[in-house]
């Protein structure tokens, strides 16, 4: 899909243009370009629309058939009473404002909101937002099937700001493609069967992303043995498909600040091990690499983002299965950097690939570590499906994720580290159990994770939440979501909106 900018009226649309105008009631009778609009016309599309009872409601659509002068269709779709954050509701108005289009088999497809912005939103953010929700509309789901479906396609999407410069957007149109084009890349590879996406699978993706500035190196179980990384083996050990340790480093080159790290949960598929899952809470697990995935996404558009700033960014990945070579409830875990961890249940495995990660990514002195992970249910219970959570050690890196995250249109809530209940993870025979008490969860498996991060500045995002849609809604499709990804480019490069 192509995107670009206009700033001429509305009126000045040709019979063969299609309109689609976000709107509050407020807004359809006051704006002044519409009115301009709607005089061309003699007044008839207020009219109509009082006649008809457009209400304006969140996601209400209205069509107008009009004569020359003009577009032949205008599509009114309603902005009043949603209750998303305005950041939210802008990029799912584009997407709703693409999808009526695609409805109608438009190719060609003008799209405008009417008023004044809400909450100081500049044009260049707005555009941004509408222009992200567009682009992630028109991503297909992954998909195998047999006979592929013909969808229409909307080939360009012309965002109307009549009266404005559109030149200083074009920067916004540029973001926009680059957050789709990394969350396309998250969400095709969390959709992907685990046959296919395993491990070494994973790794070879990632490996093709390699280019003058991101450095790829796969290190495979022999240089996790030689490193002692039994966290990540120990939870590959009962699948036939070997866990890999992915990293990749951008260097833009000559630059004094230190590295960000970035870690990414990548269980490629789920079983629990012998702490068997029980069927449904197996039917989504190959989403068990999400946070992996929006580390990937990430590490597909940083060369076009070219942030100041050298960035590390470490792939834990391993298939959790239940054969007679799996770990067992009651094993102890010699883990990477030294801690021992006795392992009560095998389905609280991906704290252990993360530490593993952590450990040996800290080691080069980051300035501040990030890590991704669908890692706890507990998150989900405490914050419902649409908001991640974030934990950490360092108050000021997790205000900078809970504004990069308010920036990027994302979700994200921060729960405590609370100190008193590390007692929970105390263990008669290791230094740590890999689990605590029943309540608390995501906290005490924050609480594991801190014991790896050699006291550098860290903040956890459990993304198990969002990472995945059961049903779709604007803008993300049903299935992997590519969450995380927004806010980490916005976290390496803030959008001057």
């Amino acid at each position: 899909m192509n995107i670009s900018l206009s700033s001429s009226p509305f009126s000045g649309l040709s019979s063969d243009n299609v309109l689609a105008v976000l709107c509050t009631k407020d807004t359809l009778s006051r704006d002044p370009a519409f009115s301009e609009l709607d005089s061309a016309h003699g007044g008839v599309i207020k009219k109509t629309v009082e006649e008809e009872g457009f209400s304006a409601k969140w996601k209400k659509i209205h069509i107008l058939r009009l004569s020359e002068p003009g577009p032949r269709l205008v599509i009114l779709i309603g902005l009043d009473g949603s209750k998303l954050p305005y950041n939210q509701l802008l990029r799912q108005a584009g997407a709703i404002a693409a999808d009526s289009g695609k409805s109608y088999g438009v190719k060609r497809l003008h799209i405008a909101i009417l008023g004044e912005l809400e909450n100081n939103t500049s044009l260049r953010t707005a555009t941004r937002l509408l222009a992200e929700g567009a682009l992630l509309s028109a991503q297909k789901l992954f998909s195998l099937k047999s006979k592929q479906g013909s969808d229409k396609e909307i080939e360009e999407v012309v965002f109307m700001w009549p009266g404005q410069d559109t030149l200083v957007l074009e920067e916004a149109v540029r973001r926009a493609r680059i957050i789709s084009r990394g969350v396309g890349v998250a969400r095709d590879l969390v959709n992907e069967p685990a046959g296919t996406l395993t491990p070494p699978a994973l790794a070879d993706r990632v490996a093709q992303l390699a280019d003058d500035t991101l450095t790829v190196t796969i290190h495979g179980v022999d240089w996790l043995r030689e490193k002692g990384m039994s966290g990540i083996l120990g939870v590959g050990a009962g699948s036939s498909s070997e866990p890999r340790l992915i990293e990749a480093v951008y260097d833009p080159g000559d630059t004094k600040s230190k590295e960000l790290l970035l870690v990414g949960k990548g269980i490629t598929f789920d079983s629990g091990g012998l702490s068997l899952k029980p069927r449904d809470s197996m039917a989504t697990m190959k989403c068990d690499m999400a946070g992996a995935a929006s580390v990937a996404g990430l590490a597909s558009i940083i060369s076009d983002l070219e942030p100041g700033r050298r960035v590390r960014m470490l792939l834990a990945a391993a298939e959790n299965m239940p054969d007679g070579s799996a770990i067992k409830i009651g094993d102890v875990l010699h883990m990477y950097g030294g801690k021992t961890v006795e392992v009560l249940n095998t389905d609280a495995e991906g704290r252990l690939v993360l530490a593993d990660a952590l450990s040996y990514g800290t080691e080069f002195d980051p300035e501040a570590v990030i890590d991704l992970a669908t890692l706890t249910g507990a998150s989900v219970v405490a914050l419902g499906k649409s908001s991640a959570a974030v934990m950490g050690t360092s108050s000021e890196l997790i205000r900078d994720v809970l504004s990069a995250s308010d920036h990027a249109g994302e979700c994200v809530w921060e729960l405590p580290l609370i100190e008193h209940y590390r007692t929970m993870l105390e263990s008669k025979i290791a230094d740590l159990k890999n689990i605590g008490d029943r309540w608390g969860g995501a906290i005490t498996a924050g609480l594991f994770l801190s014991e790896f991060t050699r006291d550098k500045p860290w903040a956890h995002i459990d993304i198990a939440g969002p990472a995945w849609m059961d049903k779709a809604q604007p803008a993300f499709p049903e299935g992997g979501t590519g969450f995380g990804v927004a806010t980490l480019i916005e976290m390496l490069s803030p959008f001057a909106g």
